[in-house]
Parts: C-alpha cells; sequence; structure tokens
C-alpha cells in the first residue's frame, strides 16, 4: 500500500510543479494594460479617479481626476478579455482542460469562464479583469478573490483555494482602486487651496505710487484671512475614494515680510489686523523702513509668505506628516523721506 501511495504521489507533485508554472504566461499577456488611464511608472502602477475633497480647504467645483499609487487594483486578464467565447477558449488552451487545485488557484474554476461565453451568447458585453495587489494580504480587504470547492491534496488540509477573476460589463468603469490612507494624504495636500498672502498697507501718501514714509511705521495686513489660516492659523482638507480617507492638517506660524530696507515676522492673529485709529500699534503687522527707495523706480520689492507644516490622520488610526508648503507674493512699495522731525506720544 506504501509503494502505491509513493508512485501516486511522484506524477501529482510533477503536475502542480507544471501547473504552477503557468502563470509566467498569463503575466506577459499583461504587459502594457492598464486600465483607467493606468501607466506602469519607475514607481510603480498608478491610475487617475475621481478623489473627493472636502473641507475649507477643498478645491470647488468638479475636481478632475488625480494620479494615485493603488495598492490593489483590477487588471485587463491575459488573452482575448474582451470576447468571453475567445477568453474560455483561451483557458482551455493555457490549462489543457484541467481542474487542478494549481489551476484554479491562478484563473478560476472553468465554470466562471463558461458561464461567462454563454451570457455573451446571450446578449451580454464582458470584459475579463483580475484582481492584483501588492501585498497578498490585501486582497481581502479590497474584496477581490472568490473560493471554489476542490478535493484537498495530499497534504493541504484545504477544502478550497482562492481565485482573483472577475467579468464586468465592457466599458463600464471598475471598481475603484485600493490606496493607502498615506496616499491619499498626499493627493490632498498637492491639490489644498491656500491662498498667496497678497497683502495692503498703510499709510498711502496722496502723491504718485502712494508712497509710505521713512522711520514711521507701515501696517501690513493680509487680504484673504485665509492666507494665514484664519486665526487658527489652520487649512483642512479631507481625501475620501471608496472606504479611504485621509484629512491633512496644513499649519502656518504666520506672515513673514522681507525687502532690503527693512522686514518682520507676524503671527496668524497680528497679519490679519487692519489699520485703524482706536487699534494698538502693538496689535498690528509693521514694517519701519530704514531708507527711501530712491534706487527702486517702482518701489522695495516687498516679499510676503507663508510656511505651511502639513500633518495627516487617516482611515485604520494612520497618522504621519508630510512635506511642507509655502506661498508667496511680491508688491512693490515707495518709501519716500519727509525732512521733519517726527515725534511719538
Amino acid at each position: 500500500m506504501r509503494a502505491r501511495t509513493r508512485r501516486r504521489l511522484g506524477p501529482l507533485l510533477i503536475l502542480l510543479v507544471g501547473l504552477l508554472s503557468v502563470p509566467a504566461l498569463a503575466g506577459t499577456a499583461w504587459a502594457g494594460q492598464f486600465p483607467g488611464g493606468g501607466s506602469d511608472t519607475p514607481d510603480g502602477y498608478t491610475v487617475e479617479v475621481k478623489v473627493t475633497f472636502s473641507g475649507e480647504a477643498a478645491p470647488g467645483g468638479d475636481y478632475p481626476p488625480v494620479k494615485v499609487a493603488p495598492v490593489c487594483w483590477w487588471m485587463p486578464a491575459a488573452g482575448p478579455y474582451t470576447d468571453a467565447a475567445a477568453s474560455l477558449a483561451w483557458y482551455d488552451v493555457v490549462t489543457g482542460g484541467l481542474q487542478t487545485r494549481g489551476v484554479i488557484g491562478e484563473y478560476g474554476p472553468r465554470r466562471i469562464w463558461e458561464d461567462a461565453a454563454k451570457a455573451e451568447a446571450n446578449g451580454a458585453d464582458l470584459s475579463w479583469y483580475r484582481a492584483f495587489c501588492k501585498d497578498p494580504e490585501d486582497y481581502k480587504r479590497y474584496d477581490a478573490g472568490s473560493q471554489e470547492g476542490v478535493d484537498p491534496v495530499l497534504g493541504i488540509g484545504e477544502d478550497f483555494v482562492t481565485y482573483y477573476y472577475r467579468t464586468f460589463p465592457a466599458n463600464a468603469p471598475l471598481p475603484d482602486p485600493l490606496v493607502d490612507p498615506a496616499e491619499l494624504a498626499r493627493v490632498a495636500r498637492d491639490v489644498m487651496v491656500i491662498p498667496v498672502p497678497e497683502t495692503n498697507r498703510n499709510p498711502k501718501i496722496k502723491s504718485a505710487g502712494a508712497p509710505t514714509l521713512v522711520g514711521l511705521p507701515t501696517w501690513f495686513w493680509v487680504n484673504d484671512p485665509e492666507a494665514v489660516g484664519g486665526a487658527k492659523g489652520d487649512r483642512v482638507i479631507t481625501a475620501t475614494l471608496g472606504d479611504v480617507f485621509a484629512t491633512v492638517t496644513a499649519t502656518t506660524d504666520g506672515l513673514h515680510l522681507s525687502s532690503p530696507a527693512g522686514g518682520t515676522d507676524c503671527s496668524p492673529t497680528r497679519a490679519m489686523v487692519h489699520y485703524s485709529g482706536s487699534v494698538s500699534e502693538g496689535s498690528a503687522c509693521t514694517v519701519e523702513f530704514s531708507r527711501a527707495s530712491v534706487a527702486y523706480p517702482k518701489g522695495f520689492p516687498l516679499a510676503a509668505s507663508t510656511n505651511w507644516g502639513a500633518t495627516w490622520v487617516g482611515s485604520g488610526g494612520t497618522a504621519g506628516t508630510l512635506e511642507g508648503l509655502a506661498r508667496d507674493f511680491v508688491d512693490n512699495v515707495p518709501v519716500a523721506e519727509v525732512q521733519n522731525i517726527v515725534t511719538r506720544p
């Protein structure tokens, strides 16, 4: 009895090894076939998808698709995948008509290919796709696999095998790819709306160019409070794709002003203070220019900038930091000099 078992086991193992080597044939047939605008880049597979953005820093309107690097997606199956009858014929050639654990695990059971061919003969227009995940642990999270009952193999106790082929209506949108929250956080950071810190000032003397004066505090403030994140100094955006989300918070320390003749750093609160005779100078964002701008026909170039640190939290308890952002605005400020003695109370 033992001798007969050994004689049967040898050919069985040879058959399984042969079948498990077949996927290389299917892999070569996938080369260059990426659905939904996808492409194979040096950084891996990328695809354009519609991501939902929300929050105060979200772009308005119908935002166009963005490029993401998914961890799972559906890829056109090998062979003539847009023709269900031809796909069935391809299946029979590749598998040799066998229905072993190795065949079903790689290509699925023959009955699903046969069912698709029958459905197409009855008027359905179907295309075959196979799920692909960079990490095998993600197949279940992507809900990509289907199971088929099989006879247990010697040494293998399971009586089922998982396969990853599925048909979808031809030309219909595929299920969204699966992305990690960190990838959505990157996308959200890239599209978040942070206004440039365009400024206004006082005084503006009633003469050519509306100059300010040497030695006097010139008040500056941002035209749009959101350019410094409002009173909290932050901007927030959430990106969502399917069940995955990431919320990015960008935080700034305030407004930075610099020119050839003076500059300052101001908190978000001070950067929003408009000039008023009833407001204390100490609560405002002011610059005292040290000399006149005679060498600059249009006035001193005054650079206003904001720097933003970015952090994120996402689904599944994930979190992290992102590369910072910066916004810049340059205005010309004429500075005049008067031959008067100015005293302050």
